[in-house]
This record gives structure tokens, sequence and C-alpha cells, in this order.
């Protein structure tokens, strides 16, 4: 039987680009996982980052990005996230905006929201 996976949208209070991440880099999802999973790991611990199986799944844009987790972990690495004050001594925090159980239905409320923020700079 397969395992169910819910995904996770993530604003960044830094640019992602301040953590050593190339946005424009084909690897980028990839490296950023690795950054963020050490960290992730320390806050969930060995049992709990399992259950979680955390990975980045898209990067949206400089601030937000989507998490893939299992669903049995899914409110453990939310919290985790919220624990998370520094990546590469860089102070930042991690805001969960929506959580689903398909990326598109993310990134069409991420798309939404940017559009929002358009609309707001032009008032």
């Amino acid at each position: 039987m397969r395992d169910k996976s819910r995904y996770i949208l993530v604003e960044s209070s830094e640019d992602i680009e301040k953590f050593g991440i190339k946005l424009n880099d084909e690897n980028a999802s990839k490296n950023f996982s690795r950054v963020i999973n050490k960290y992730l790991l320390f806050e969930l611990g060995d049992i709990n980052y399992t259950y979680a199986n955390p990975k980045v799944a898209a990067i949206l844009n400089n601030k937000f990005f989507i998490i893939k987790s299992l669903l049995k972990g899914t409110p453990n690495l939310i919290i985790a996230l919220a624990f998370i004050k520094q990546i590469n001594d860089v102070n930042t925090a991690f805001y969960t905006i929506k959580t689903s159980g398909t990326i598109r239905t993310l990134k069409e409320y991420a798309a939404g929201l940017n559009q929002n923020k358009i609309i707001d700079k032009n008032k």
C-alpha cells in the first residue's frame, strides 16, 4: 500500500537566495532540500523525521516553497518549521500558509496570493 502524502505551502521571511541557494540552478530544489532537512532533522529528531520524510517539492519564487511530507508526520513537520529561527547564520522564520493533498492546488493558491500582492502594490 502506498503512503499518503501532504504538500505544505511555506513562506520564508527572508529570500531563499540568502541561504546560499541559486534559484536559476536546475538543482535548486535538491540543494535547498539538503539545507533545510539538516535543520528539520535537528528539530524533529530521528524518529519524527522518518515519519515526516520531508522533501522540497518545488520552489515557487524567492519567498514561497512547497514541502512534501508523509501524512502521519505532517503535524510535527509544521511545528518544526515554526521552530527554525536560523539557516546558515541568516535569521529567518517560516510560516505555513496552507496544506493540501495535491501540489497543483497549492501552486494555484500561491499564484492567487502573488496576484493579490501585485494588486495591493498598485493601490
